[in-house]
């Protein structure tokens, strides 16, 4: 095999050092006894649990059905004969989508990987390498699964299967050579997996699986120093290579997969380099952490970097160290995710993240329960009725009935959110304003969602598969966001901050700066929710005078009906998101201009946008959704000038509810008047807010 000089050098430097280390351990640990996430009392005290409590009984059952289906769940799904390894490295996830419509390929065997879409099938690189990891994830989960059965029922046949997967891959891990996602070799890329991030998910799975089996006679010591030597601390070569490595959550991944290693082999220079490196646990919680809030900005990716950091802290508890005490921070990034999230459990889509349902994180927050007894995190775990394998295997025997508690409008100044909530029903709006999020940041600051009777109405397009156009050319746009574009280009990178708050009984404001997204232009959205509607006041002002083109625009669920005389538009440029638009129509609007979205479930958005001193160009049809394959409908309101100023009413209803009749603008106050009341809004360095009944 040809594995590289550089390469070859680096494996030799490093044995080296692993060697030094190892010697010392090696007489305590070669059959220590399962200890890195679960020890022998633990299982017989998870196989007492599922016999007095029924869900319990079930994830028990899961466990070990998984693990009774495998190999064969994996070579069939596969179309293979037997348990054998991809024959290379696989390739990036983000390649296996359909280009058109987003959706995941599905394989086919013997070679087939088709959109379920179109029935459009793709072959060759790099569909079928993405195959080889998938395959890989097979392999891991089901060895870990198989690990795990062995440790509740005793099943020597489990024992086995897991085994034979350890010692094929060390076998053949060092013959898979280095390469990335595009297929190159560099300090980013991996054996089994074209990224560190997927080898170090990989290698944290089947270090924990051979911990569980370790001190079994499934292995000989010449099998337990070839898997130690071949494979855990070889692929923990490979991960580390990637220190200091591109985004945010990798690292995370990174220092998991270290510290994994370097507790199940107790090799302190792994572990200290987990905790205590660079960019190492107790770091990450300083570094990485704003508000409580993951600084990449998406909630994806704020979950998806828990996972390690919380097997991070409960290896470490078993070892001693109190991460979830000495480093509140953990804590806190499972905490700010309730100050954002809409009544129906789901988080905005902001950057890089689809819609993510906190109950389906539920899993997180049940060691986290355990070991800082938030109730708020009871409430969650209860929410879902303990419904996944970390309550059987993490969590405290019985949680007694805890209700989520009772959701407020909040401001987070530094990580840069603003959740209004109405003082009676469920409207609520969330606007962000804060660091753009490195490389899963999306241009969008003042972006804001509203959320009301029972579903989101307002439109963020999240993020979609990144190996397809899309993803690029719409989801990180301005134009693709419920905000202010200047020019037909998107905002630069910045950091915004919050002017004000209010929090009061009748109704809950919030200003914010977008900061310097735009050369010599200031962008700045006071947005304030009644329990009847939200009012949003944009200005967007040239700070040396220069006209522009000032675009506000919004995306809502549904159908629109807009009123003015409106005709096809064949005006915007091919680039910057605005190639993406579609079924085009504009008009020429004198004063007031007003749209409704109708929705299912006899939903409706109500749009008023007030006029100005000239005349405004809107634009209405249709761009991409959160599912390619169901556009929804945009408007943009532009106003040519020196500045320009977007004052929006936007009233959530039902077909036959609506109760907004006008909305005015006079003498600095707005009025904003019903059948049988009359609001008055006033902003100045506070807002000022007066309801009145009307005879």
């Amino acid at each position: 095999m040809d594995l590289g000089v550089g390469n070859i050098l680096k494996l030799h430097l490093f044995a080296l050092v692993l060697a030094a280390s190892a010697l010392s351990s090696t007489v305590s640990i070669a059959q220590a006894p399962p200890h890195l996430l679960l020890d022998k009392a633990d299982f017989t005290r998870l196989n007492e649990l599922a016999r007095k409590q029924p869900w319990a009984a079930k994830q028990r059952d899961a466990i070990i059905q998984q693990a009774a289906a495998f190999p064969e769940s994996y070579e069939k799904r596969f179309g293979l004969s037997s348990v054998e390894l991809p024959p290379e490295g696989g390739q990036w996830l983000h390649y296996y989508a359909c280009p058109d419509t987003g959706s995941l390929l599905e394989f086919h065997p013997p070679d087939q990987n088709v959109c379920p879409d179109t029935g459009k099938v793709f072959k060759g690189y790099p569909y079928d390498h993405v195959v080889y990891m998938l395959r890989a994830d097979a392999l891991e989960k089901g060895t870990l699964a198989s690990a795990l059965a062995y440790r509740l029922t005793g099943n020597h046949a489990d024992a086995e299967k897991a085994a034979l997967v350890l010692k094929l891959y060390a076998d053949k891990y060092l013959t898979y050579p280095m390469h990335d996602n595009s297929g190159k070799e560099s300090q980013f890329g991996a054996r089994v997996y074209s990224q560190t991030l997927d080898e170090a998910i990989w290698l944290i799975d089947l270090a924990w699986a051979y911990d569980l089996l370790r001190d079994t006679d499934v292995f000989t010591p010449a099998d337990r120093t070839h898997i130690e030597r071949d494979l855990l601390y070889a692929a923990a070569m490979t991960v580390s290579r990637a220190n200091n490595g591109p985004t945010n959550n990798i690292q995370s991944w990174i220092l998991g997969a270290e510290a994994t290693v370097g507790y199940t082999l107790d090799d302190k220079t792994l572990i200290d380099q987990a905790l205590d490196g660079p960019r190492g646990f107790r770091s990450q919680m300083k570094e990485y952490v704003i508000d409580g809030f993951w600084i990449e900005g998406a909630w994806g990716y704020q979950f998806y970097a828990l996972r390690p950091l919380e097997y991070v802290a409960q290896m470490s508890a078993r070892a001693g160290v109190d991460l979830w005490k000495q480093e509140p921070n953990l804590g806190a990034l499972l905490a700010s995710p309730l100050g954002v999230m809409f009544p129906d459990g789901t988080l905005p889509a902001f950057n890089d993240s689809h819609t993510v349902d906190l109950y389906e994180e539920a899993a997180l927050y049940e060691p986290a329960y355990g070991a800082l007894k938030s109730p708020d995190f009871a409430a969650i775990d209860e929410h879902v009725q303990r419904a996944n394998r970390e309550a059987f295997l993490f969590g405290v025997p019985s949680i007694d009935g805890v209700a989520m508690p009772k959701l407020k409008s909040a401001v987070f100044p530094d990580a840069g959110y603003a959740t209004l909530r109405a003082p009676t029903g469920d409207l609520t709006a969330i606007m962000k304003f804060g660091p753009h999020g490195g490389g899963h940041g999306h241009f969008d600051k003042l972006n804001e969602l509203i959320y009301a009777k029972g579903g989101m109405m307002s439109v963020d397009p999240g993020t979609h598969f990144y190996g397809i156009p899309i993803h690029q050319s719409w989801d990180k746009m301005t134009v693709a966001h419920n905000t202010v574009s200047v020019d037909q280009t998107p905002q630069k990178p910045a950091t915004g901050k919050l002017i004000s708050w209010q929090a009061e009984p009748e109704f809950t404001a919030a200003t914010a700066s977008a900061g310097p997204v735009y050369e010599n232009v200031d962008l700045q959205r006071t947005s304030i929710v009644t329990s009847d509607y939200v009012l949003e006041i944009t200005t967007a002002k040239s700070t040396d005078g220069k006209e522009h083109d000032f675009d506000w625009n919004y995306h809502n669920f549904g159908v629109q009906h807009a009123d003015g005389a409106f005709a096809p538009y064949a005006g915007f440029p091919d680039r910057d998101g605005y190639m993406n638009l579609t079924d085009n129509q504009s008009a020429a609007i004198e004063g007031n201009f007003h749209s409704a979205f109708t929705m299912d479930k006899d939903r409706t958005m109500n749009l008023w946008v007030l006029g100005s001193a000239s005349q405004s160009r809107v634009f209405t049809g249709m761009a991409p959704g959160p599912d390619l394959r169901v556009k929804v409908p945009y408007t943009i309101v532009r106003r040519h000038g020196a500045s320009a100023q977007f004052i929006a009413v936007l009233e959530p209803g039902t077909t036959t509810s609506a109760k907004i009749s006008s909305v005015k603008s006079e003498g600095g106050k707005i009025h904003i008047r019903g059948a049988a009341w009359e609001d008055t809004i006033e902003i100045g360095a506070k807002v000022t807010y007066h309801h009145v009944a009307l005879p």
